[in-house]
């Protein structure tokens, strides 16, 4: 099982921190307020790169671990 497999079968209140991502990027989100997975999974592109501490780096770890909701990111 793959890393976004597993992390999209994980219920939205999951705190960010036992997602996967690297320290610094869980940091920046619960810093920002993003503290659960559904929150998370909640956010556009535009919305994470908004954050303080989020750049392109981190936007792109978090699209490749954390799956869109069913009807899509947008």
């Amino acid at each position: 099982m793959t890393d976004r497999a597993r992390v999209a079968l994980l219920p939205a209140e999951t705190p960010v921190e036992k997602v996967g991502l690297r320290l610094q990027t869980g940091i920046a989100l619960r810093r920002n307020g993003t503290t659960t997975l559904g929150e998370l999974r909640e956010l556009s592109d535009y919305e994470l790169l908004r954050l303080r501490g989020v750049g392109r780096n981190r936007l792109a770890e978090v699209l490749s671990l954390v799956p869109a909701p069913e009807g899509g990111r947008w």
